[in-house]
């Protein structure tokens, strides 16, 4: 599988953190997907869309934080793939040739919305009825009940734009865009808890500190491992939770659910790379690299084996005590690790880690 699929594939996965925040004024945002259907309609119709209504789309809240990331070109000319059958044949060579890699993500987005074309007037009627609004409350009441003993004042529903595009949701550079057919696809507690798992990467952001997550590889993927690892618990119910969009491609579900199983022996690879890296055998560049590449997947493979493990050991309290701190992570990890009797993080490992933030703190 080439370097290019899998980063497209973590973008679709990861809901990323990216560096600006999103908007905190707790609104949900349907403009673009009023604004889509008039657009959709019109190439179904098969009338030409004009500049200017190509404009108002990429410009409403929802698209311009997609235009942002991927660009308009991409939204545009999917759109047009997906509703106009003038482009029949080109909407088909699309499908037809997974082996390349973008197309992939192209024929993702192509198919989500193409498939909005069999439940058209159930779609638009759920954008009619569903009480948008009401997801606030509810995500907030389901994220505190997670979180045991939250910091009530940092549990906050961010600004939320709905919009279509692919089968996901994601918070990026401007925001947090969630597609409607996979909002239509969720039962109402199935979408509060996809939004909680939003909201808790905003929570969390206020107890991590970069500075020292950044300063060694090793805290750095217990991080990742910790961020995706706790949020997918909000509102996954299994290891294939987090793959279970129809419409990635069968062989990266496969890739993902290795890794996921395969969690033992790359925390081992992880933990005998930190002891070689410590007697002198690796320099900091390779060891960097060398954690880098075993965390596939922003960490949610490996991430969900970890938590799912520590919840179903019984140390939950453990490991939400402090959801920023990779050391609590890794100790909980081990504690519940050792009771089932699976792999544990070595003496080495965790003196290492310890001393690296009582180095960065002293």
């Amino acid at each position: 599988m080439k370097t290019k699929l899998i980063t497209l594939i973590i973008t679709v996965l990861s809901l990323g953190r990216l560096g600006a925040q999103p908007s905190n004024d707790g609104s949900v945002n349907v403009e673009s997907v009023d604004i889509f259907f008039a657009v959709a309609e019109k190439l179904m119709a098969g009338e030409t869309v004009g500049q200017e209504q190509w404009d108002q789309l990429t410009s409403s809240p929802g698209y311009a934080i997609i235009c942002n990331h991927f660009g308009n070109r991409l939204i545009t000319d999917c759109i047009e793939l997906a509703y106009d059958d003038r482009l029949a044949d080109q909407r088909e060579s699309i499908f037809a040739e997974e082996e390349d890699d973008w197309r992939m993500f192209v024929a993702a987005i192509v198919g989500n919305l193409y498939d909005m074309r069999g439940h058209w007037d159930e779609i638009k009627q759920f954008r009619a009825d569903f009480d948008f609004d009401g997801l606030k409350d509810k995500s907030v009441v389901y994220l505190k009940e997670f979180l045991i003993h939250p910091v009530d004042s940092l549990v906050k529903f961010q600004c939320v734009n709905f919009l279509c595009f692919d089968w996901n949701g994601r918070k990026l550079d401007m925001g947090i865009t969630m597609d409607l057919n996979l909002a239509y696809s969720k039962t109402e507690e199935g979408l509060v808890r996809f939004l909680a798992h939003e909201m808790f990467h905003e929570y969390r952001s206020h107890f991590v500190n970069n500075w020292l997550v950044n300063s060694d590889p090793a805290l750095y993927g217990l991080s990742l491992l910790q961020n995706e690892g706790i949020a997918d618990l909000v509102d996954k119910d299994t290891p294939e939770g987090p793959v279970e969009d129809p419409s990635i491609p069968q062989v990266v579900v496969e890739m993902y659910m290795d890794a996921f199983r395969n969690t033992p022996s790359i925390l081992r690879e992880f933990d005998q790379n930190t002891v070689q890296y410590l007697n002198g055998h690796l320099d900091d560049d390779e060891y960097g690299s060398r954690v880098l590449d075993l965390i596939n997947f922003d960490g949610h493979a490996n991430g969900h084996y970890m938590t799912r493990l520590i919840q179903r050991e019984g140390f939950m309290p453990e490991l939400l005590s402090d959801v920023g701190d990779p050391l609590v992570f890794a100790r909980a990890y081990n504690k519940a690790a050792e009771a089932a009797g699976e792999y544990v993080f070595s003496r080495e490992f965790m003196e290492h880690i310890e001393n690296a933030v009582n180095s960065f703190y002293n």
